[in-house]
């Protein structure tokens, strides 16, 4: 029985995570998985020694805070690692690296699905990923150049979001209000993040309804403890973000996967981004891009407005109502969007599991 290891920290890479599973599983049927992560890799059979929803972490200030914990978890998991044939790291570099690099001292070869994103922070750690990492498995096409100036094995499999988004059905929220345009707002998926984004969305949100009457809003809400007041025009949804996205005529959303969701589900947005005074001092001294938001990034330009930190919430309520009734400014954000939809492909699970069995288990090269 061949035992795989695989972490993913973050809601959207426990999705990505789960989804990999189950495509190795019917590759490499005699597979055994452990590792760390949230609902989706458990329901999926993975074995799993924390629930890292206890691990939400946004910035350097919240890595302090729980380092701790980290270094007790880390303990925890090298014990049980000896007989472990590969390691699979998905996302969350912040702990994942340091992770990788425990695992090849112990001679574990390393693959990293969904690669840190350090071409746009933190390009440092690159030699980090590039000395303990075997291969990246990335899901954007320039990612291959980028790691390869690095020394390391870059294959592009396909983007995961954009399988999330073409290969399954999303079921719009029912019921709606008849003749209403509807605004989704997504403030994100970790609570520290949410408790600095979701007020600025709030009062966004007045200041468009005083103006217009005929909208509604929906409001994917994850965080389990965090509350929002009931109010007539506002539904909140536990979750559900893809079909908040797909009921709706506009979105504010927190930059992140999300954004990228709602540029291929092709619906006009506003990004939102904001961090802890420190994490945003120390960001803005190794930040590498030009945009914050993948839906620019991807696009090499800006496509959606982008509104980081101190955020004008007079500002952003004047563009939604371009969004909301501006043709030709909609056209040109849709455009945008088509333009993203051409860079990108999809089967990026089962390419994955292919390579894995192909490079690790059939002993041959990519």
């Amino acid at each position: 029985m061949k035992k795989i290891f695989i972490s993913a920290g973050e809601v959207s890479g426990d999705w990505h995570a789960a989804s990999l599973v189950r495509a190795i599983r019917k590759t490499i049927p005699d597979v055994e998985f452990w590792g760390i992560g949230r609902e989706k890799l458990g329901e999926s059979g993975v074995k799993l020694v924390a629930y890292m929803g206890e691990y939400d972490i946004v910035g350097i200030d919240g890595i302090l805070k729980k380092t701790p914990y980290f270094y007790s978890l880390t303990k925890k998991i090298i014990s049980r690692a000896l007989d472990t044939s590969l390691a699979i790291f998905v996302d969350y570099p912040g702990y994942n690296i340091l992770l990788a690099r425990y695992f090849n001292n112990i001679g574990i070869k390393n693959i990293y699905y969904i690669a840190p994103q350090v071409w746009g922070w933190w390009q440092f750690r690159a030699k980090l990923v590039a000395r303990y990492i075997d291969t990246a498995l990335v899901i954007y096409p320039f990612e291959v150049d980028f790691w390869k100036r690095f020394g390391m094995n870059a294959v592009y499999v396909g983007n995961p979001v954009y399988d999330a988004i073409f290969q399954g059905h999303i079921e719009p929220i029912h019921p709606l209000p008849e003749g209403k345009k509807i605004i989704g707002l997504l403030p994100g998926s970790r609570y520290s993040e949410v408790k600095r984004v979701l007020p600025y969305m709030l009062r966004i949100k007045k200041l468009i309804e005083k103006k217009y009457k005929d909208v509604h809003f929906l409001l994917s809400l994850v965080p389990e403890n965090i509350e929002v007041q009931k109010e007539e025009n506002l539904a909140i949804i536990r979750g559900e973000g893809k079909r908040v996205m797909k009921s709706s005529d506009v979105l504010i959303v927190s930059s992140g996967t999300a954004t990228l969701e709602g540029a291929l589900l092709e619906k006009p947005m506003v990004v939102l981004y904001a961090l802890s005074p420190l994490s945003y001092f120390l960001g803005r001294m190794v930040k590498r891009v030009e945009y914050l938001s993948l839906v620019n990034i991807v696009a090499g330009r800006e496509v959606v407005k982008e509104f980081i930190q101190d955020i004008d919430v007079y500002k952003v309520a004047e563009e939604v109502e371009h969004l909301l009734f501006d043709k030709d400014r909609i056209s040109e954000i849709k455009q945008g969007f088509l333009e993203i939809k051409s860079k990108l492909s999809g089967n990026a699970s089962f390419n994955a599991a292919s390579f894995i069995k192909r490079r690790f288990f059939n002993g041959k090269d990519d």
